[in-house]
């Protein structure tokens, strides 16, 4: 490659960059619904045709911004466990196999961008689209792997993602208020044994699972 076409693209990425950094200081500053374009661009010292070049809104970079964080934990955790694998640890009581502490060191990675977007000033469409990224993610690398053995799924798949991912996004924010106390591996296992054996195991208690479970594929 041209080194001279590279040099836009790293002009690009700078650019964005800035923007991002001034849109997570405002909101910690400001909350989400009081910045402006203007504010953004007077943070970032970028001009609002610069602005504008790149995004339609201050929506848009927001969303744009979470996309480009979180489709690299996506492409990161879709290289993390062999279907086959994941079957036979489950089949033989291996449960350390799903003690992955990516989602929970990408939250280090990133503590600003957490920390920032899950507080009282961040923004409730950022939970949502974070929520439905886990959920996805859930339902690809969790749920179809179960159902592709023959297993018959109990309660519904999207409801059962569903509930993991917003699990998780409150354990996230509880770690972070917390000051991070516990490593991301200890999470990870804290977290997967939660969802793995449920609120009764984690409280103490040796609870007898319902002989009875509605149709998972009835409507709600």
């Amino acid at each position: 490659m041209n080194h001279d076409d590279e040099k836009p693209d790293r002009r690009k990425r700078r650019t964005r960059a800035l923007l991002r950094q001034a849109l997570m200081a405002l909101i910690v500053e400001k909350g989400f619904d009081a910045i402006s374009v203007q504010d953004i661009t007077d943070r970032a010292d970028v001009s609002r045709a610069t602005f504008y070049l790149h995004y339609a809104d201050k929506e848009e970079l927001l969303t744009r911004s979470m996309r480009e964080v979180y489709d690299e934990l996506v492409e990161t955790a879709e290289k993390q466990l062999d279907d086959e694998v994941f079957a036979a640890a489950l089949l033989h009581g291996d449960h350390s196999t799903f003690y992955d502490a990516t989602d929970f060191q990408h939250v280090v990675e990133h503590e600003e961008f957490y920390r920032v977007l899950l507080s009282e000033k961040g923004v409730a469409a950022f939970t949502v689209m974070v929520r439905d990224y886990l959920a996805k993610l859930v339902q690809e690398q969790v749920c179809l792997p179960v159902s592709a053995g023959g297993t018959a799924a109990r309660l519904p798949p999207e409801m059962v993602a569903h509930a993991v991912a917003g699990a998780e996004i409150g354990v996230i924010s509880w770690w972070l208020n917390q000051g991070r106390h516990h490593t991301p591996e200890d999470m990870a296992k804290m977290f997967y044994q939660l969802n793995a054996f449920g609120f009764w195991w984690a409280m103490g208690l040796d609870i007898p699972a319902p002989t009875a479970n509605p149709d998972p594929g009835a409507p709600g």
